[in-house]
């Protein structure tokens, strides 16, 4: 977002030259803080996936880039050095004074809470599959299968808390007995290979 907004800046007919960082920061702030003021949130969603601003977002930051540009460039309080004036927190409370500029609440770029809770949860599954495969792979890694009859061992020689199922899982595996591991029990014998680890084992 930071460097489209950068080369839409520099392209702008308004725009003479400096402060363009400063005006990227700020248009992006105020777009986030009026987002917030109709408590919306902003779905990031459409850029990850187009790998470039959607158009309505393009038009709203046509808006705010040049009316941050025309705030910073006159600064409050007899100000004469935009640079320093940018850094002060009064400059932020100016622009938000200055921009009279409003969204639909309905526009494309905007999702409810409850979209985002959805997110959130489906994010949350999606690193718990991850996770479980990454489980599954190295549990079944031929490399590591010498590791096991060592951890049952050691299970068994300090009493670790297991409980009767991840015995049964982990015995019958490093026996040979259970070649064929379904996703739940691989992560039942990583993470008794990760506790046997943090209580001291070494393989």
């Amino acid at each position: 977002m930071f460097r489209s907004l950068e080369k839409m800046i520099s392209a702008a007919d308004w725009y003479d030259g400096g402060f363009r960082a400063q005006t990227v920061t700020y248009s992006i702030s105020f777009l986030s803080y009026i987002v917030s003021s109709i408590k919306k949130y902003f779905d990031f969603d459409l850029i990850w996936v187009r790998q470039s601003l959607p158009y309505d977002v393009e038009l709203i930051f046509q808006e705010i880039t040049y009316a941050v540009y025309q705030s910073i460039n006159n600064p409050g309080g007899g100000s004469a050095n935009v640079s320093q004036w940018c850094k002060k927190k009064e400059c932020w409370s100016k622009v938000k004074e200055d921009l009279n500029i409003n969204i639909d609440d309905n526009a494309s770029f905007l999702i409810g809470k409850g979209i985002v809770a959805t997110k959130k949860k489906e994010e949350k599954v999606k690193k718990q599959f991850e996770s479980a495969v990454e489980k599954w792979k190295f549990v079944l890694d031929r490399k590591n299968r010498k590791i096991w009859e060592p951890l049952l061992q050691y299970c068994n020689d300090y009493n670790i808390n297991l409980s009767n199922k991840q015995m049964d899982i982990l015995t019958k595996f490093s026996t040979g007995l259970l070649t064929m591991l379904s996703d739940k029990q691989s992560v039942i014998i990583f993470d008794i290979y990760e506790e046997a680890l943090e209580q001291g084992w070494i393989p």
